[in-house]
């Protein structure tokens, strides 16, 4: 099985013997692992060192490394610049993402975010229904959500100048019911009461921000296989140092791999003031099995890294204008 590599210990220096990465501590050697198995090495902290074997091998092997900042947010990302049919490809981004169709993509990012958010809810809601557990909420907010969905299938967006509005209040709307039902019947013994990015300090968001760190390196793995411009989306603000279309991708994930286990996760966040190593680990531990596990996709089980593969080059198609980009659904 092929690996994601993260590494959060201060004083960490990571080098190559032969084609085999090493992990050491104060010169003491902690671990090999064969190149050919690793997927993606990602840096969480400051003062950890890489050779420039290490990273000329990665390079070679296509094996990208992310570094994330002190908020879990990942902020460069070093790969080959050995890309294919990059030119033609980020042109065609770029005149679709001044395009009315740009429209459609964002609609269908967003339909696959509220999906899976209302998917999420009725993964628990069976389970408790399966403990003879009564979640009232749960069904209100999963209904709610279904009405929303409805609505933004139909809206009329081509000709309006207000259409990113028009989404994103919908994508707001829903974000209150779900995380409201979250907190109500999912997280109520921890005291969660409302979605906050950066700067949390609360326990459960700042699960929910380390989660969607280790989530961005995934998805944007994907975005420079494919060959798309990672800072250049349909649906966030394109500045300097925003990888917007990472951003928009993540939306159809989010609520099935992070969101989903850190509900899962909640006795080890309990009574907890902030992450440790051993969350940590936990978390990176059980969004890896997430990415690793087989779902179904065109009629054939796929690990849930390479439907995201597969996913962001239809994603391609679409801004080349040669399909309809629709969102992959979980099932629950």
């Amino acid at each position: 099985m092929t690996k994601h590599i993260y590494i959060d210990d201060y004083g960490t220096f990571l080098g190559k013997t032969s084609a085999r990465l090493t992990i050491s501590q104060s010169g003491q050697l902690l671990q090999e692992i064969a190149l050919s198995r690793i997927r993606s090495i990602n840096i969480l902290k400051g003062g950890i060192s890489l050779s420039s074997d290490l990273i000329e091998a990665c390079s070679l092997r296509g094996i990208k490394i992310f570094f994330l900042d002190f908020k879990n947010v990942a902020h460069t990302s070093l790969s080959s610049t050995a890309s294919h049919a990059v030119a033609n490809v980020r042109r065609a981004q770029f005149l679709t993402i001044e395009s009315d169709y740009a429209k459609e993509i964002a609609r269908a990012l967003i339909l696959g975010k509220l999906k899976n958010q209302r998917a999420t809810l009725q993964y628990f809601y069976k389970y408790q229904k399966n403990t003879d557990k009564q979640s009232q909420k749960l069904d209100i907010a999963i209904i709610k959500i279904k009405d929303v969905i409805e609505s933004l299938k139909t809206i009329e967006l081509k000709n309006r100048i207000d259409w990113l509005g028009i989404v994103m209040g919908k994508e707001g709307g829903v974000a209150s019911i779900y995380f409201d039902a979250i907190g109500s019947e999912l997280l109520n013994d921890l005291n969660f009461s409302n979605r906050i990015g950066r700067g949390a300090d609360d326990i459960v968001n700042s699960a929910l921000n380390y989660g969607y760190a280790i989530l961005t390196s995934f998805v944007w793995q994907s975005v420079i296989n494919a060959g798309l411009e990672p800072f250049a989306g349909v649906l966030h603000t394109n500045r300097p140092g925003k990888p917007s279309l990472v951003l928009d991708i993540i939306e159809e994930y989010r609520a099935w791999v992070v969101d989903r286990n850190i509900i899962k996760l909640k006795s080890h966040l309990k009574d907890k003031k902030s992450l440790d190593t051993v969350i940590k680990k936990k978390i990176i531990e059980e969004i890896n099995n997430t990415m690793n596990k087989k779902y179904l996709y065109n009629g054939k089980n796929l690990s849930l890294q390479g439907i995201m593969q597969r996913q962001v080059y239809k994603l391609t198609g679409a801004f080349m204008q040669q399909n309809h980009y629709k969102s992959y659904i979980f099932k629950w």
